[in-house]
């Protein structure tokens, strides 16, 4: 009887949180931990195996498809682009999320992520480089060092600031070069 109770009860949490959030199985799994822990120690539930029973509401929302790594990793990757989050960032980030190494790295390959594109996103959304509103060459060591600090290449990064505002704005917008 309890433990059909605590399975309503992470079932309920679960589908609710994912009509909140996006999440990868192993973060559902933490979530869905954290918040039994607290239910049990509200209401002094005393259950012998509670990892079985979250094991199987993450098994049961991967099969009816509210929980998919891939399509998590693909979508946090089309996102960071436009914010302006370096392949090696958003690795570490789905990674730290929950997301099995292989399954980033394929979403990565399937992905069309453009790391020039990200780090000029990045510059503009910072005022770096081409974007920079006045002391574009007084500052270029602490662009450099920002875009650094963002997981970009060196080369990218240099690059990146070397660009004139057009150039910027036509490799955005997806001009071809001249």
């Amino acid at each position: 009887m309890l433990e059909e109770k605590v399975l309503n009860y992470l079932k309920n949490a679960a589908a609710y949180y994912l009509s909140r959030y996006p999440s990868t199985q192993q973060n559902l799994s933490r979530v869905l931990t954290r918040k039994l822990k607290k239910r049990m120690q509200e209401r002094e539930w005393e259950l012998d195996d509670p990892s079985a029973l979250i094991e199987q509401v993450v098994l049961w929302c991967s099969e009816h498809g509210f929980v998919d790594d891939e399509a998590y990793c693909q979508s946090r990757i089309r996102v960071g682009q436009t914010k302006g989050k370096s392949q090696a960032r958003l690795s570490q980030e789905l990674v730290f999320k929950g997301a099995d190494k292989d399954v980033v790295s394929s979403a990565l390959e399937e992905s069309e992520h453009d790391d020039q594109k990200a780090a000029l996103y990045y510059a503009r959304r910072r005022g770096l480089g081409p974007f920079a509103r006045k002391d574009r060459e007084e500052k270029h060591d602490k662009h450099l060092a920002s875009l650094l600090r963002a997981g970009f290449s060196y080369s990218l990064a240099k690059q990146t600031l070397e660009y004139s505002f057009d150039e910027a704005q036509d490799i955005l917008l997806g001009f071809p070069a001249d």
